[in-house]
Parts: C-alpha cells; structure tokens; sequence
C-alpha cells in the first residue's frame, strides 16, 4: 500500500503540473440505474503510462455473490499505441481508492488525528483504512457503519486483528463520522 500511495500522489502532482491527460470519465447507467458503468483514459507523461479502466458497480450483485465492482486495466505503448496488457482491476480499483484518501489525508488531516470514520465494509473501506493507517500515525479507533449489521461487525473484528486498532462498528453513518 505504501508503494500505491507513493505512485498516486506523484500521478497527482503530474496532474497539477499539467503533465498528465486524464480526461472526465464517460459513465453509463444501463439497466434502468441498477448500476453504472465508466471509461476513464488516462496517461502520465514521466512513466509513460498510457491506459483505459473500464469499470462497472452493480450494488445488487451483492446479492448474487458477485462483486459490487467489476473492473478491467488495458495498458498501451504509449510510443506505438500497442496494447501491452489487459488486467482485472478490481483490486488496482481499490488499492488505488484507498491510496488517494490517504494522499487527501495525509495533506489535509491534522496530523494528531486518531480517529477515522468509515462509511461502508467491503473492499473499497478496507483499502482507506489500509491506506489511512500509513498516513495517519496516531489513530487509535475506526468506526465503520454499514447498512448490514452483520457485515459491519464481521468488518470491525477482522480489521481489529489485521490491523491492531480499535475498529467498532456504529449503527449509523452520522456516528461513524462524528469526532472524527
């Protein structure tokens, strides 16, 4: 995780230098709004990074036993225009999400924080909170709301044992958010 920080925050100041092309993602609601789908292009100049993330979030595949998010990475030769390769970005998805809260975090949080509240307990809160444990030194308790109970509470004792930290589940998104 700390690498993924690393990389997204130099991707954002290419960005702010104007050395990067990263254009409004196009996004879709196919299926009467189940759920989305988005393009997003985007190259950096000093890598060389030349890429497309296609991504789709159905909440109801939940429900199916599929992920919530679906998500593909193809890479080119940003010299030729050559597809180098084609990856499940699922995981990129959420390494990648996490990395820029904790950017965010690490410029804008005061540096004693020692609280962080969490709004969902899926994958996406488990790379902020991943990520914000590298960046936030002195938190000492996460709370985490999810709309399922028991997914809160299974999230709450995992991420305490994996992370060392006092993770409690809150029963609503205010709680989770306030004091933090």
């Amino acid at each position: 995780m700390a690498e993924a920080i690393r990389v997204v925050e130099e991707a954002l100041r290419e960005q702010a230098q104007g050395k990067a092309a990263i254009p409004k993602r196009l996004i879709l609601h196919p299926c009467q709004g189940k759920g989305w789908f988005a393009v997003m292009p985007g190259y950096l100049e000093a890598s060389g990074t030349l890429a497309v993330k296609a991504v789709s979030s159905y909440p109801g595949d939940v429900e199916k036993g599929l992920p919530t998010i679906h998500a593909l990475t193809l890479y080119f030769n940003h010299e030729t225009g050559a597809p180098l390769a084609l990856l499940e970005a699922g995981y990129l998805t959420a390494l990648r999400t996490g990395a820029i809260g904790a950017v965010a975090a690490k410029h804008l949080a005061l540096e004693a924080a020692e609280r962080l509240g969490l709004l969902g307990s899926g994958e996406q809160a488990w790379s902020q909170l991943e990520a914000h444990l590298q960046v936030l030194k002195n938190l000492k308790e996460v709370k985490v709301y999810s709309p399922n109970p028991s997914h809160r509470e299974a999230f709450a004792q995992k991420a305490s044992k994996v992370f060392s930290v006092n993770v409690k589940p809150v029963s609503s998104p205010r709680e989770a958010v306030e004091g933090c």
